[in-house]
């Protein structure tokens, strides 16, 4: 909401379109080249024995803990959910991610405009609840080998994206059908 009626007046002007497209795009390029490039450290097997004997440790500690009082239920959850959204909220390169969506839907209405990013974030809940479910699943099957094949096609997907979205908005090449690119 803050970034769709906060920017949505400064988005109209075509040079407003060109800067955002540039930075955001420069983001996306350089956030997938960090991608791209990062490389897990290999943990050794003491390593991994001292982390599976802290995580037991743990196990023991907890099972061992008395019951929370009923009345702290409701803060056991708040707080973890109030530092994800402060985490998410206080995120710049959120922000710059939202405000590079902004120019797309220019030309849309109001209404249009909160359809489709109510769309999105029901998208985006949809996903993380998918990714939660699913995390638990497979996390004894993904390797550092398939880890780092991940990320690889990842950083390939943010550096294209990149580059299109500074190829439509600062050079007019109509990538983005639904949106107003200016001309170059």
């Amino acid at each position: 909401s803050l970034c769709l009626f906060g920017f949505s007046a400064i988005l109209g002007n075509p040079l407003a379109q060109q800067i955002f497209g540039a930075v955001c795009g420069s983001i996306l390029v350089g956030y997938g080249l960090i991608t791209f490039f990062s490389r897990r450290d290999k943990v050794s097997e003491k390593q991994r024995m001292q982390v599976e004997n802290r995580i037991h440790e743990m196990d023991d500690k907890i099972d061992n803990l008395k019951p929370v009082l009923p009345r702290h239920k409701y803060l056991n959850v708040l707080k973890p959910m109030s530092k994800g959204f402060l985490f998410n909220f206080l995120n710049p390169v959120a922000w710059i991610l939202w405000v590079g969506i902004l120019p797309v839907t220019a030309s849309f209405s109001l209404k249009q405009q909160i359809a489709f990013f109510g769309c999105i974030l029901a998208t985006i809940f949809c996903i993380d609840v998918l990714k939660s479910f699913f995390a638990g699943k497979i996390k004894n099957m993904v390797t550092p080998k398939i880890f780092y094949h991940v990320n690889r096609i990842i950083g390939i997907i943010f550096c294209l994206l990149g580059v299109l979205l500074i190829l439509d908005r600062c050079f007019g090449v109509p990538i983005f059908p639904i949106s107003n690119s200016p001309q170059a």
